[in-house]
């Protein structure tokens, strides 16, 4: 359990909270994770200052869901979407039901703002533009970015709108199609300017890059990995102009991404490391990512190789911040910040219609479907699939019929029996 000591301190002081989410980086492009060329000396330098999480797992390996078990502690099954990637002319939008973060923390009197990529819906013809499908519906106070992807533009879709709230409720659009070089500076000078306001904040700085196309700002051109290589070095430059401009004793900090590269765009995409296939895929390049938790003063730097589930971010982050765990899906990983291994617990990973692909507990991963937008098939033998990931996390060596035990019992586990629930 997390130390009272830490809990009764979270009640009294409120730290404020800051979730930084990339949108398609892989898990091996940063220098903490020993890509070669691309340089993250701010980040490398904040891995050491935090629990780095070796096994942490989106619910989805697309925008969409992934997103929406990030900021509601859900799985991408329940949120009636239909489809991992809403389009700019999707009918369907975050439910009013559903409780995000953003909520929570409002509900205990935090200033609330989301600077960034949204994705969870956007006001179009098929639900007749209802303004319910953007942040403010959903508990941020302010917004200022696009409403879905920077690659969904004109002429295949509606011009894409560069949104800001008004400060009286609606909205006011910046610009249509507009130049985003450039963008990761802007959205962090904006949350920037929100954290210095007075009281506790919490800030979702959810970035609209590495996402194709890539717009690193004029200044960034010096990588050796060209290009991208340039967006992936303004995240760190920037992340680190965050960092030296908050009380970093009092805001604990998360840095992760959305979902794994998009490894289909060659080398204007990223890298999963030693990890199989990238975005769009249940393989553990899609959906294991990189994610740092910090908060100097109380959870020490420590690598830990406890499973992590996006949708224990919210039960988590509400523990630390609030002292009373918000537990719907997931469950409370505060132990495992504090030098305690956690029980296993089913991770769902989650594919193109948001029902369940694959399933790891503890030391195995079982694959019931399995996709690559590059369209490689890995394996000839027949599913599922089986793969003991802590000796064989590139997945090589399919063990199901060495394990059928094993494959009974997660099999057993891919049924839709999880129920909603608030945990103390």
């Amino acid at each position: 359990m997390i130390p009272t000591s830490v809990a009764l301190l979270a009640l009294a002081t409120k730290p404020s909270v800051i979730l930084i989410l990339l949108d398609d980086a892989g898990y091996g492009d940063f220098g903490f994770n020993g890509h070669p060329t691309i340089r993250t000396p701010e980040l490398d330098r904040f891995a050491t200052e935090s629990a780095k999480i070796t096994q942490f797992y989106v619910s989805s390996p697309a925008c969409t869901a992934s997103r929406y078990s990030i900021l509601t502690g859900r799985q991408p099954s329940k949120s009636g979407f239909g489809t991992w990637v809403l389009n700019p002319e999707s009918k369907p939008y975050l439910k009013k039901t559903d409780t995000t973060l953003a909520e929570i923390f409002k509900q205990n009197g935090y200033r609330t703002a989301l600077f960034g990529k949204w994705h969870l819906g956007s006001p179009n013809v098929a639900n007749r533009f209802s303004p319910d499908s953007l942040p403010l519906a959903h508990g941020f106070d302010a917004y200022f970015g696009i409403p879905y992807s920077n690659d969904m533009m004109s002429p295949k879709f509606p011009p894409l709108p560069l949104m800001q709230s008004d400060g009286k409720g609606g909205y006011r659009i910046e610009g249509k199609d507009p130049d985003l070089h450039g963008i990761t500076t802007r959205l962090t000078s904006r949350a920037i300017e929100f954290a210095k306001q007075k009281g506790p904040s919490f800030i979702c700085l959810w970035h609209a890059q590495p996402h194709v196309p890539l717009t690193p700002g004029k200044t960034y051109t010096k990588s050796l990995r060209e290009i991208y290589g340039n967006v992936m070095e303004e995240i760190d430059h920037e992340t680190g102009r965050l960092l030296r401009s908050i009380d970093r004793k009092n805001t604990i900090v998360v840095f992760s991404s959305d979902n794994g590269p998009w490894i289909l765009k060659g080398l204007e995409g990223g890298s999963a490391g030693l990890f199989r296939d990238g975005k769009g895929s249940t393989w553990e390049g899609g959906v294991r990512e990189p994610m740092l938790i910090s908060w100097p003063g109380h959870i020490q730097p420590q690598v830990s190789m406890s499973p992590m589930a996006a949708v224990d971010l919210m039960p988590t982050l509400t523990r630390l911040a609030l002292g009373k765990a918000r537990v719907v899906d997931g469950r409370d990983a505060t132990p495992s910040l504090f030098g305690q291994s956690l029980p296993d617990m089913p991770i769902f990973l989650h594919g193109s219609s948001n029902q369940v692909m694959a399933v790891r507990l503890g030391r195995w991963k079982l694959h019931l479907q399995t996709s690559s937008q590059i369209g490689l098939k890995y394996f000839e033998d027949p599913m599922p699939l089986l793969f003991n990931v802590e000796i064989d996390p590139s997945e090589t060596k399919n063990v199901a019929t060495e394990h059928p035990d094993v494959v009974a019992r997660l099999r057993a586990l891919v049924v839709p029996t999880i129920a909603d629930r608030v945990s103390s």
